[in-house]
């Protein structure tokens, strides 16, 4: 019994000693996105970069002292641009996927100087949750929306 209780106390204070060490934090930035989008016939549709963001939390979880694993949930938007001119009509097309990611970075944390040098590599899955997109054609000064530019019938 009392061999029990030890190492209960012994898993117990290094659970918590370990807990106490893992930091919690939130993550935001910008994100550049395209696509390469290919037609039957092997040609490429002409995309352009698309501004969006991600936001979300993340933890930092030591296994050494110059070593850590950082796991994180992230919402991310994602998407490209198609902008096509034929027969007097401008048309553009911007699409723009939301993600729920999950990466996962391997953190190599070496000292520099009064700080820390980070580098970081890892898996991410992503999961499609919803998007957005807009279509619009300009032609002889008119807008016309819903018209999908490129899309050959």
């Amino acid at each position: 019994m009392l061999k029990r209780f030890f190492l209960l106390f012994f898993v117990a204070g290094s659970c918590s000693a370990a807990f106490a060490q893992v930091q919690f934090g939130v993550r935001a930035g910008v994100n550049f996105s395209n696509a390469v989008v290919k037609f039957s016939d092997g040609s490429k549709m002409p995309t352009n970069l698309l501004t969006g963001f991600h936001a979300g939390v993340t933890a930092d979880l030591p296994v050494g002292d110059e070593f850590s694993v950082s796991p994180g949930l992230l919402f991310t938007t994602k998407g490209y641009q198609y902008k096509e001119s034929s027969d007097g009509v401008t048309g553009t097309l911007n699409q723009h996927p939301y993600y729920l990611e999950l990466p996962v970075h391997f953190m190599f944390k070496p000292e520099l100087g009064n700080g820390r040098l980070l580098l970081g590599v890892g898996p991410y899955l992503a999961y499609g949750i919803g998007g957005r997109w807009k279509a619009s054609g300009v032609s002889g000064g008119t807008t016309q929306q819903d018209r999908q530019p490129g899309i050959q019938e």
